[in-house]
């Protein structure tokens, strides 16, 4: 009996604690917060945007690819550019006040800012990854710059995984996008 007496007791307890925990969530949730959360998504859709322009052209899209020809690479470059200053745009966005947890207007996981030198390291693969990319738009370079996207869409795909909660209607609105996951980038082992 004295069990199932505590087992309720710490039934009842978890619920209380959490309906208290929703309710002081959402008196915490400030404008500023929803600000800077609305900016972030905005810059991560517009990286995913610009990446998707590119994706066909370096043929990392075996479904679609559009023949390579020294006409794409000033589009190239372009949308490169867009994904670098939206990369340092939303780096900057992670704010302790963007904290939401779960079920919020954010999917970002609380270990963003609880390991921010994990996420540092996420960003910064991200970051590398670009440069290599930039490197070899400007060497004209098809194959070293697919290499890099597909590095960049790869280190996307690896941070959303491990700092995003996922959910059905972001795979169907993203696709395989920033899963990292182009049939032209998979690696055959």
């Amino acid at each position: 009996m004295d069990k199932v007496l505590i087992g309720l007791i710490t039934l009842i307890g978890g619920a209380f604690l959490m309906a208290t925990h929703a309710s002081a969530e959402s008196r915490f949730i400030t404008e500023e917060a929803v600000i800077t959360i609305e900016k972030r998504q905005a810059a991560m859709a517009r990286m995913l945007e610009a990446v998707e322009q590119v994706v066909p052209r370096l043929g990392a899209n075996r479904t679609a690819p559009v023949p390579m020809n020294p006409s794409h690479w000033p589009l190239i470059r372009k949308e490169i550019e867009t994904t670098r200053a939206f990369l340092a745009e939303s780096e900057a966005l992670w704010t302790p006040p963007t904290n939401l947890g779960y079920g919020s207007i954010t999917n970002a996981e609380p270990g963003i800012w609880s390991l921010p030198r994990a996420f540092e390291r996420r960003y910064s693969l991200a970051r590398t990854s670009l440069t290599s990319l930039e490197e070899a738009i400007d060497r004209e370079d098809a194959d070293a710059a697919k290499s890099g996207l597909c590095a960049l869409v790869r280190a996307c795909g690896e941070c959303h995984a491990a700092y995003r909660v996922v959910d059905t209607q972001s795979l169907i609105r993203e696709g395989v996008g920033w899963l990292g996951q182009y049939p032209g980038c998979v690696r055959s082992y």
